[in-house]
């Protein structure tokens, strides 16, 4: 007869939300990775955290481990997590409670057969992993596991309710790596700060008090943002310094500005005995953020091929499409036969799954807007 192990009592939701406001803190660049993630390791035996992002199926993006030694033990790990997780990468549509976030606990036996731990994890004090794959598209792949150096089940049950409460935030974390890396968010343009950190908008009050934030993720109405805190100081020196004159006490001039470059658009109104300004004493300012504003043809296009995987071929049709031409002009403008091109269209809508050119302008819109 077997039994259920139930995992030791702890506050999961507080320190999931503690994970959160830490995330936030990072995604906006305010303090760095490795003691965010270290978060959801806290009072695990021995427990690390470890993070893959996978850009294409070649290319695993390495963001946070215990070693600089990235490339070998990443192809180790991405290998025997595919053999260990059926859901990887082969069905990555499934719900989000199966493959966006699905969570598998390797026993030690296991373990300890695999390629991975005998060339890498046996070094250190590594005895289980629980391990989440957040996979929205095939090309798109990560996993993150929290390790341990113990076998106890009732440690590994709280690892694993650790990253079933966390995956809403961790899949935020991965957009993140996946749009910047960890490059200097400077060279990233006007909002990349806030953009990779899933923001539409930011509720500021007196001293930079950061106090709410929406987005794709949050929901778009006030009362649904995530309260967090922290002081919030943007990267892009031109929106720093209207937000800070924004937010004096003394402020005389116009109660909005806006700022433009070719990626994005920024709004900022100061708010004057509306309701947001009753959540706080003193100044507040709404920072709205709009990615899509000023998007160049190229950038559009991109988006679509990263969106869809598209081939060089299919890219190709798309871009004569969006420009108005039809088969016979694309086959003459690129010395091809009308056969080859109308192939390559019927090919395009297939892999975008609309039914015709009109379908696909639509989704073009809509997807790139």
């Amino acid at each position: 007869m077997s039994h259920r192990i139930a995992a030791p009592a702890e506050d999961v939701d507080a320190l999931v939300d503690g994970f959160r406001a830490a995330a936030l803190s990072a995604l906006l660049g305010e303090t760095g990775w490795a003691d965010c993630l270290a978060l959801l390791a806290r009072d695990l035996p021995g427990g690390n955290v470890s993070m893959f992002v996978q850009t294409d199926r070649n290319q695993p993006l390495p963001c946070y481990f215990v070693t600089e030694d990235f490339d070998e033990i990443m192809q180790l790990y991405l290998r025997d997590f595919s053999a260990i997780n059926p859901l990887w990468p082969a069905d990555p549509y499934a719900e989000e409670g199966r493959a966006t976030a699905d969570i598998e606990t390797l026993p030690r036996d296991q373990l300890e057969r695999t390629a991975y731990y005998q060339e890498f994890a046996r070094h250190y004090p590594l005895r289980a992993t629980a391990g989440m794959v957040i996979a929205p598209r095939p090309e798109e792949s990560a996993a993150i596991t929290l390790n341990m150096a113990s076998t106890d089940p009732g440690d590994v049950l709280r690892a694993r309710d650790r990253l079933a409460r966390a995956w809403s935030v961790l899949r935020q974390v991965v957009r993140h790596y996946r749009l910047l890396g960890e490059r200097a968010w400077t060279a990233q343009g006007l909002a990349a700060q806030l953009e990779a950190a899933g923001c539409e908008l930011l509720v500021i009050g007196q001293g930079r008090a950061l106090r709410f934030r929406a987005g794709p993720d949050h929901g778009a109405a006030m009362h649904r943002c995530d309260p967090v805190s922290g002081a919030l100081r943007l990267t892009d020196a031109r929106a720093d310094a209207a937000l800070g004159a924004l937010l004096r006490s003394d402020h005389g001039g116009r109660n909005m500005v806006q700022l433009d470059d070719a990626r994005a658009q920024l709004t900022l109104v100061r708010h004057q005995g509306d309701a947001e300004t009753r959540l706080f004493c003193g100044p507040t300012v709404s920072v709205l953020i709009d990615p899509r504003r000023g998007l160049s043809g190229q950038q559009r296009l991109n988006m679509m091929v990263r969106r869809f995987g598209l081939t060089h071929a299919e890219r190709r049709a798309l871009e004569g499409i969006v420009a108005g031409h039809g088969i016979d002009e694309m086959a003459r403008l690129h010395a091809l036969s009308p056969e080859t091109i109308r192939s390559q269209v019927k090919s395009l809508l297939a892999r975008t799954e609309t039914g015709s050119q009109l379908e696909l302008l639509r989704l073009y819109d809509r997807s790139t807007r």
